[in-house]
């Protein structure tokens, strides 16, 4: 990876909502669009773990984007990251942690899938830490987004992706249907 190019890190949610064209408020989408932007630019390098083609597995994937999955890893800017005994380690010190900690929102039942990206982003030094775990109100309050700033004494930045400026789309759903009916 290039030194000096700002690092995200994202789990397999980002990834699958991404590569799929999955439905998302627009927000997280402008947020997903920003980072690839930067991405195909050069200006920051996009990591997940290996892990992310297990976690895949149960989902029905048209060929179409099976290919779309292998074609971004071919590039230098898009990087899958190794799962090794240093990774493996730090996963189990952070579920210890978080099982111990005494914190009334804690995230007590970290899932190892999560910890092992956790893990992973810490590892690889990730500027920030993308997910959506967490982000819909009264939907999973306890998720990976609460762990933002201390992961069992690690400083991550974990965040759904944002975009500096929103796309904005001025068409309506009505607008086809008014420009139908006037011809």
């Amino acid at each position: 990876m290039a030194a000096g190019r700002f690092r995200y890190y994202w789990d397999t949610a980002p990834l699958i909502a991404w590569l799929t064209d999955e439905h998302r408020p627009k927000a997280e989408l402008a947020g997903i669009a920003a980072v690839i932007e930067r991405v195909d630019r050069g200006q920051a390098v996009l990591m997940t773990s290996v892990l992310w083609r297990a976690e895949v597995i149960d989902l029905d994937l048209s060929p179409t984007v099976r290919h779309r999955l292998d074609a971004a890893f071919d590039s230098q800017n898009i990087v899958e990251l190794a799962i090794d005994s240093r990774v493996m380690d730090l996963t189990g010190e952070i579920r210890a942690h978080q099982k111990k900690s005494t914190k009334k929102a804690a995230l007590k039942n970290l899932r190892v899938p999560d910890a092992i990206h956790l893990a992973s982003a810490i590892l690889y030094e990730a500027d920030e830490f993308h997910t959506f775990d967490g982000s819909r109100p009264g939907r999973n309050a306890g998720g990976l987004l609460s762990l933002n700033g201390n992961v069992a004494g690690h400083r991550l930045k974990i965040c759904v992706p944002t975009a500096d400026q929103y796309i904005l789309d001025l068409t309506s759903p009505d607008a086809e249907d008014d420009e139908t009916r006037s011809t």
